[in-house]
């Protein structure tokens, strides 16, 4: 029997895994209102992207901005609620 290093644990989400290393290290950097910005585009926000420490301040900075926001949120399945700092 062999054991897996923490190190390579990665959270799943249904049959997924998520590297939030590798995704918050392309992500964050993008998630940067700048001068020029007439429209800010976040593709998803949901719970793959919301293992990491990284990302969601990230969104928060954008949405606390003056720039207008396209994104697609999902919407919880029935009788689930989004809990709330998520």
């Amino acid at each position: 029997m062999f054991t897996i290093p923490e190190s390579l644990r990665w959270p799943t989400v249904g049959k997924y895994k998520v590297d939030v290393a590798s995704f918050e290290s392309l992500a964050v950097p993008e998630l940067q209102v700048r001068e020029d910005t007439d429209l800010f585009v976040i593709v998803e926000v949901d719970k793959m992207e919301l293992f990491g420490s990284s990302y969601f301040p990230a969104v928060l900075r954008v949405l606390e901005s003056n720039v207008p926001v396209l994104a697609s949120v999902p919407i919880p399945k029935v009788g689930r609620d989004i809990p709330a700092g998520t």
